[in-house]
């Protein structure tokens, strides 16, 4: 078990989350394995939402932004409520939502030739983009989104009302997947018609990005060089998106099965 202490380096690029502080404050133990560690980040201003699993096998630390140093120390600031590893998978750690850190994550062995992905995906977009109505009971955000940033009412100032934290996003079924260039836009964009993205966060900076893996078990992006080599990057698909289509009850794709807790071993 490792001492998660607590950082306020946040998201600020000139403050290094790997530096306690206050000194030796313990936010909770969680199990992580010696050799596994999160340096270097890629820039200074990720999410790193964790999920890390309890030894009952399925409680479910949540907090953000997570890192493991290269000298041991292990550090996070914002810890939300455990929840259940084989429960509903809505609420977690991404801060700017409340929504979990492990839903719509794409995982090791996905985004591979031939991969697939059976599940929705969670997409973080800069919050200039996302819709602000102060007149809304839930202003700047919806179900299953259970809040927003606090900085929504001065940051949040996107003109399209459907645009909110919450969000689904989707493709049209009509979407010609063959007109994107790489097979991996293509696993991408199959998901985002069957399956949907959510919106889960804000990004510091003008981006639009996907969360992956990055756990003791390896990092999507080292997977996806070695896989297809070539470096992890985004497949633009602002110019062909159409506007959203109004929400049917029509299920493109069947839901993947649950998660079911292991059987209680005979007496």
């Amino acid at each position: 078990m490792v001492d998660l202490l607590e950082s306020r380096a946040d998201w600020d690029p000139a403050r290094d989350r790997c530096v306690p502080e206050p000194v030796d404050v313990v936010i909770d133990r969680v199990p992580i394995p010696t050799g596994f560690v999160t340096e270097p980040e890629f820039g200074t201003t990720n999410d790193n939402a964790a999920a890390v699993l309890r030894p009952d096998g399925r409680t479910l630390h949540q907090s953000q932004p997570l890192v493991r140093c290269s000298s041991g120390t292990a550090t996070t600031h914002y810890r939300f409520d455990d929840t259940d590893l084989y429960g509903d998978g809505i609420a977690g750690a991404h801060g700017g939502s409340g929504l979990s850190a492990l839903g719509g994550t794409i995982h090791l062995g996905e985004l591979v030739p031939h991969g697939t992905i059976h599940h929705a995906l969670k997409i973080v977009i800069q919050p200039r983009q996302y819709h602000y109505d102060p007149a809304d009971t839930s202003p700047g955000f919806r179900w299953p989104d259970t809040t927003a940033d606090g900085h929504a009412s001065l940051t949040y100032t996107g003109l399209e009302p459907a645009l909110e934290m919450g969000s689904l996003l989707a493709l049209p079924p009509d979407f010609d997947l063959d007109a994107l260039r790489t097979e991996p836009g293509r696993i991408v964009a199959q998901a985002a018609k069957d399956f949907v993205i959510y919106v889960v966060d804000s990004a510091g900076f003008d981006s639009y990005s996907l969360a992956i893996e990055w756990s003791p078990s390896g990092r999507v992006t080292d997977e996806f060089e070695r896989e297809w080599s070539m470096p992890f990057v985004q497949e633009d698909l602002s110019q062909r998106c159409q506007p959203p289509l109004p929400a049917t009850n029509r299920r493109r794709q069947p839901i993947r099965p649950p998660w079911l807790p292991p059987s209680s071993p005979s007496r």
